[in-house]
């Protein structure tokens, strides 16, 4: 692994995270296996704004769950919040999560949700022949609305808020499409 700074880099600073995923994972595949379930993996695509820079830029992010009922459920992801610029220097932000997600059902095509959850970050700043990078994890909070297409294919919108990415928050919007099975 490379390291600078007593840190990992490059490739490392983004995989490093997931062996903190191992006990979640693990406690969610020695859940009851008589609990009513649905998993669900999806895909989205939409905006980041990083608030202390004041700038804008693409982001997306894959997600898998597992639904516990109607009314509950636990995700977990991959984000990539951006990489905005500033006077020639670039700030790529990316976070590993899992969240705690309440539903509303109303009806039998569209559901209300709320998340929170947490998240570790990584940031690299590089720019002008320099580069350095930081990584952290803090609290994530976020909301939307849920249009289930099918039994099996639903398109969701949501705003997250991921708080202290740098002593930042970072708001991103998204459009998503979930495959249910």
């Amino acid at each position: 692994m490379n390291y600078k700074n007593g840190k990992p880099k490059g490739t490392a600073r983004r995989v490093l995270p997931l062996l903190y995923l191992a006990p979640v994972l693990w406690v969610l595949t020695t859940l009851p296996a008589n609990a009513q379930t649905n998993g669900y993996v999806g895909a989205g695509f939409g905006n980041a704004r990083d608030e202390v820079l004041d700038e804008d830029d693409s982001a997306w992010k894959l997600m898998g769950g597992v639904l516990y009922g109607e009314n509950f459920g636990l995700e977990l992801g991959f984000a990539d919040l951006g990489a905005p610029e500033l006077a020639g220097i670039e700030f790529d932000q990316a976070a590993l999560y899992i969240d705690a997600v309440g539903l509303l059902p109303l009806g039998e095509h569209v559901d209300l949700f709320a998340k929170l959850g947490w998240f570790a970050w990584s940031l690299e700043v590089s720019g002008f022949g320099l580069s350095a990078d930081d990584n952290g994890s803090d609290l994530k909070y976020g909301a939307g609305g849920r249009f289930n297409v099918t039994r099996s294919f639903s398109v969701q919108a949501e705003f997250e808020r991921y708080t202290g990415v740098q002593d930042s928050d970072v708001d991103v919007a998204t459009l998503s499409i979930l495959w249910r099975f």
